[in-house]
């Protein structure tokens, strides 16, 4: 008789749909191949890393050559006296914070890829334990509606950029220029929706599963105190198995291992991208005050927009890895409950054993150990936002004096 292989119940941790968008735009060095067996497991590629590599050297060239054009223009213009340095502080922050990003998440990508790629087994491993699928269809439309918005967003501020009163003293863009000018910018972006999108994926999958192997780990505990209850009732010695626990128990390792994998690959990843993110949302505030007092209604309207994209971007990049955090610390306290309810010896033996070690088994994102990604440090910068829009406010009454 045949034995069915394994490949069918196999899972994947990445869909097809977010390696390939990661593959075009982030040049994630990924992708899955089949070993000896037939199972597909992620695997380098030399040749989405040679793709990576140009996208990110013509990007980083095309972005400075941009900040130095509006340079030569602004500081070699007749009217370089109405361009104030509040304005091209600016425009330094929004390229330099784009380009830091760039490399840093393609440098990540080399150097650090067998980490997620250990995380990514790890994953697998705990939803064949769990037969828990970990994408579908709801993956697929998350990915091509942010992909048609940010599509959009970009192409409407291609079209109003160019009327912008920096450009249009400096003459450094018109319509088609700036059209043109955008499909690098179009191209960053998607660059960073691409790690968004793979982030998300990892740390909404690994808090999901976390809560799925809590439930189990309720449902057994109950079973076997139901179970033991039985037996006793009946005059048996014979305790119950343990060997469903203990998987459930290693899943719950397995997780805070994945977790640490992850955090390793990431780590540098959502530092700059934060920071980018927090100068974006600066920059989008102060412009969008200076049009509100000036009325200049298409203006408002796009770094009105732009400003909610940074925001809900930034609240949604740290949701996640916040759930995973809650999600692994919801363990510990329901076995505490369930270890007072269940007269079974050997299950209070096992989970106490699990519970001596659970402090040892740091289930947390961080951004390169500079502060945790959890939804308190939205709170935070919210504050330095605020501060820094005055500090710009303070500059530009400076400027005019």
């Amino acid at each position: 008789m045949k034995v069915p292989s394994d490949e069918s119940c196999q899972t994947q941790a990445f869909p097809k749909e977010i390696l390939w968008f990661c593959q075009l735009f982030g040049g994630f060095p990924l992708k899955y191949s089949s070993d000896t067996n037939g199972t597909k497991r992620l695997r380098f590629s030399p040749a989405v890393f040679l793709w990576g590599l140009v996208v990110v050297i013509v990007q980083t060239v095309v972005l400075m050559t941009w900040l130095g054009m509006i340079y030569k223009h602004a500081l070699l213009s007749q009217n370089v006296a109405l361009v104030s340095n509040t304005t091209l502080m600016a425009v330094t922050m929004d390229v330099f914070s784009l380009t830091l990003m760039i490399v840093v998440v393609f440098t990540s990508y080399v150097r650090k890829y067998p980490n997620i790629i250990n995380c990514a087994e790890l994953l697998e491993k705990v939803d064949r334990n769990l037969s828990h699928k970990m994408h579908g269809l709801k993956t697929r439309l998350w990915i091509l509606l942010i992909s048609l918005f940010t599509v959009t967003m970009l192409a409407y501020s291609a079209i109003t950029e160019y009327k912008r009163p920096l450009f249009a003293e400096i003459k450094v863009l018109q319509l088609f220029k700036s059209i043109i000018c955008h499909f690098p910018i179009l191209n960053v972006y998607c660059t960073q929706a691409a790690l968004f999108f793979h982030f998300t994926y990892i740390t909404d999958s690994i808090a999901k599963t976390f809560q799925i192997n809590n439930a189990r780990i309720k449902q057994e505990v109950t079973r076997r105190s139901l179970v033991y209850q039985s037996l006793s009732s009946e005059g048996k010695k014979q305790e119950p198995s343990t060997t469903q626990l203990k998987v459930l128990i290693d899943n719950y390792w397995l997780l805070c291992d994945a977790v640490c994998q992850a955090n390793s690959f990431y780590c540098d990843q959502m530092l700059v991208t934060i920071f980018s993110s927090f100068f974006h949302i600066t920059v989008a505030l102060y412009y969008l005050i200076v049009h509100i007092n000036l009325g200049d209604i298409k203006f408002i309207a796009n770094d009105g927009a732009w400003g909610v994209v940074y925001i809900c971007h930034l609240i949604l990049l740290i949701r996640p890895s916040s759930e995973v955090t809650a999600s692994a610390d919801e363990t510990a306290p329901m076995i505490c409950q369930l270890i007072n309810m269940t007269p079974d010896p050997a299950i209070k033996r096992q989970v106490k054993s699990f519970l001596l070690q659970v402090p040892n088994h740091n289930a947390r994102f961080s951004a390169l150990g500079f502060f945790d990604l959890r939804n308190d440090i939205l709170t935070s910068m919210a504050g330095a936002v605020t501060t820094y829009v005055v500090i710009m406010f303070q500059f530009q009454s400076q400027n005019h004096t």
